[in-house]
């Protein structure tokens, strides 16, 4: 190979990782490659081209890289060196555009340590390729090396490094997170309210107002914060490839049910629309006659002239027989029969075992209807034979996955509404009328599965409570 001191040289420099940020190795193969151009006698072009803490064999792209190749062929320069030939590639795909470009231009490629590299000729072309193929291989060797000691520290629950994530931070003992207080303080207040029945918005706006920033600065957002409730690590869990290999090494800030019971909530509410039910019995009420579902509405109070009147309907237009009771005494009688039942035992008895034995159950059909599902999709006969239903019989699957995940969403909640008020009613009746109407909601819902109304033994305005049987969930 002619060497030639009027030969314009491109160094290219690439170090896949850099720790410290510092670009040292990068400083240390420049050089090298300088004294390599200053003994062939060419010139280094310059800015020299460099990608630090970029891979070569992941695919993410390297603009230093493709300016490169953009100089090859627009004939800025005549020739590349590198300190190694791994250093400009290790992808297959690669080295024939770059094999490609130096045919064409017929530039010379020079290297520290593997020496030149003849891409002019069938044999030096092969070569090339061979090589390539072992440094592809020994690339992907080296990932599986790498993603199994990952697999073996996390199954061991130690911390691997990179981001820490809200709630912890690094702790003295290699492999270990240490609690945030102020910032576990926050999880717990979120997850509580959440279990609580609160509305997602108020748990965001809640942290927006806490004055802890959120990780990467700024202001609260949704996806932050159904983030953070959801993370297996602030219940002590550690993760691999999505999902949980074991029991970390550091402290939960929740525990495994109450981080379960808030995945099961959010899971439940996707795809649902934000807005509340305005009414605190709404879909509560049932009819004791005919057994319809009791609606809203609103009735004028005859001839006097004012507010028309609140009122639950077993609606004739619906269907139903036209049983009415009246909204607001029948909004107190729930409140009364609540702190009654606060008051006694049977909340953490009969209530308790009840959920469990549903959740059970929900759990159970779940997992049926989840089996079903992925074999519908692995049913390949049937997806060529008549699409239409295959996909048919998919999204039937998914609908009732979704109804389920709703009822156990309600189900995971258990009492947690409602068990600050235990042995308390007082509290819970003073502190009724500065409760969001969603936590309000998730207090009766808590005890109370659904209300049945009987039709009004007398004329006229006077409640009666008799007519009302709350049945307990």
């Amino acid at each position: 190979m002619v060497e030639s001191p009027q030969l314009r040289a491109g160094i290219y420099c690439r170090i896949s990782e850099d720790r410290t940020g510092e670009a040292l190795g990068v400083a240390r193969h420049e050089a090298d490659c300088r004294a390599l151009a200053a003994r062939r006698g060419w010139v280094v072009a310059d800015p020299i081209y460099v990608d630090n803490d970029i891979s070569a064999s992941t695919g993410k792209r390297r603009p230093e890289y493709r300016r490169l190749l953009d100089d090859l062929k627009g004939g800025v320069i005549g020739a590349v060196i590198s300190w190694h030939r791994d250093r400009l590639h290790r992808s297959p795909r690669e080295l024939e555009d770059f094999i490609e470009i130096v045919e064409v231009t017929g530039a010379e490629v020079a290297t520290c340590l593997a020496g030149d590299w003849d891409l002019t000729t069938p044999s030096g072309r092969a070569h090339a390729r061979i090589l390539g193929a072992i440094a592809r291989m020994e690339s992907e060797h080296q990932a599986e090396r790498i993603a199994r000691k990952h697999q073996e520290l996390a199954e061991k629950g130690r911390y691997k490094g990179g981001p820490v994530g809200f709630g912890y931070e690094r702790g003295e003992e290699k492999g270990r997170l240490e609690i945030i207080p102020e910032e576990a303080r926050l999880i717990q207040w979120g997850i509580e309210q959440l279990l609580g029945g609160a509305s997602f918005l108020s748990i965001v706006r809640g942290f927006e107002d806490s004055g802890v920033k959120p990780p990467k600065g700024g202001h609260w957002s949704q996806r932050t914060v159904h983030e953070i409730l959801t993370a297996p690590r602030i219940a002590g869990q550690r993760v691999f490839r999505g999902s949980v290999v074991g029991n970390a090494q550091w402290e939960p800030i929740v525990s495994e049910g109450e981080l379960r019971q808030a995945q099961v909530i959010f899971k439940a509410r996707e795809g649902t629309r934000p807005t509340a039910r305005r009414r605190l019995l709404a879909g509560k009420l049932q009819c004791a006659r005919c057994g319809g579902r009791m609606t809203s509405g609103l009735r004028s109070q005859g001839g006097q002239k004012g507010k028309p009147i609140a009122l639950w309907e077993c609606s004739k237009q619906r269907g139903g027989c036209g049983v009415v009771v009246r909204e607001d005494p029948v909004n107190d009688w729930v409140v009364d029969t609540v702190c009654a039942l606060l008051a006694s035992s049977d909340l953490g008895s009969g209530i308790a075992n009840n959920l469990e034995r549903r959740r059970k159950e929900l759990t159970d059909n779940l997992a049926v209807v989840e089996a079903d599902r992925d074999l519908l999709i692995q049913n390949r006969d049937l997806r060529r034979s008549n699409p239409g239903a295959w996909q048919k019989a998919i999204d039937a699957t998914e609908v009732e996955m979704r109804e389920l995940n709703t009822e156990l969403a309600k189900v995971s909640v258990g009492t947690a509404p409602v068990n600050p008020y235990r042995g308390k009613p007082e509290k819970l009746r003073g502190l009724w009328s500065t409760l969001d109407l969603n936590t309000r909601q998730a207090i009766v819902a808590a005890v109370i599965d659904h209300i049945e109304v009987a039709p009004a033994s007398h004329r006229g305005r006077r409640f009666d409570p008799s007519r009302l049987r709350a049945v307990y969930r």
